[in-house]
């Protein structure tokens, strides 16, 4: 009987064991993630009053918005696509995280508009606007 007792015991000790090293080792704190087309409910109002006096303007291609850390909006015209990236260089000794949003070159009457959401704690130190994307 104690036998018995002591390997379930060992046993339901090694499962938990590894059933704690499988969570903390798959488990990927949020970095960043984005949308087309979207915006967060909290956000709304302020974007949308934001986006009426971008799609007025004729000067400017690229328009920004950002709510604090942890959310951006773009609204481009002319362009047809977006890749959107997180990176991480050195400045000076010290970790400089960014994020990317790469606009790829469309039609004239082209547009697109995202919400990028980062995770302030983890990202980001600036972002860069490119427009060099040529991916499909």
């Amino acid at each position: 009987m104690r036998k018995h007792f002591f390997f379930y015991s060992l046993l339901v000790c090694m499962l938990t064991v590894v059933g704690y090293l499988q969570v903390m080792y798959t488990d990927e704190p949020f970095i960043v993630s984005y949308d087309h087309d979207q915006i967060k409910l909290e956000n709304e109002e302020k974007v949308l009053n934001w986006l009426d006096g971008t799609q007025m303007e004729n000067d400017s291609k690229i328009h920004s918005y950002s709510l604090g850390d942890d959310y951006h909006y773009f609204y481009v015209k002319g362009y047809s696509d977006v890749l959107v990236s997180y990176g991480m260089d050195l400045k000076g000794d010290n970790p400089y995280t960014f994020l990317t949003a790469n606009f790829k070159e469309g039609k004239p009457d082209d547009e697109v508009f995202i919400e990028i959401e980062s995770n302030p704690l983890i990202c980001c130190d600036g972002i860069v606007v490119d427009d060099s994307y040529k991916g499909e």
